[in-house]
C-alpha cells in the first residue's frame, strides 16, 4: 500500500473571501459538534464568541488566521 498526502496551506494575511470561508468552515464544524455532547457548555460559549462578528473576540479580527489542511489518499494493490 502507498499513501500520498497533500498539504494545503495559505499563509496570512488572507483575502476577505478566504477569511470568510475559514470562519464558515469552523462554524459548520461547531454546529455539527454542538448536539454531540463532545463540547462542554464552556467550550460552546467560547466558540460562540469566537464566531460572532459582533464580539470583540471574533476570529475575523485576527490577522494571523489561516487555513491548514492535509488530505491523505491510501492506494492499495490486490495481490
Amino acid at each position: 500500500m502507498t499513501t500520498r498526502t497533500t498539504l494545503n496551506e495559505q499563509p496570512p494575511p488572507l483575502p476577505d473571501i478566504t477569511r470568510r470561508a475559514v470562519l464558515d468552515a469552523l462554524a459548520r464544524r461547531v454546529a455539527w459538534l454542538r448536539p454531540s455532547g463532545l463540547l462542554t457548555a464552556t467550550d460552546l460559549d467560547a466558540w460562540d464568541r469566537l464566531l460572532d462578528p459582533a464580539d470583540e473576540q471574533w476570529l475575523g479580527h485576527r490577522d494571523d488566521l489561516h487555513p491548514l489542511s492535509a488530505r491523505s489518499v491510501h492506494i492499495g494493490v490486490r495481490p
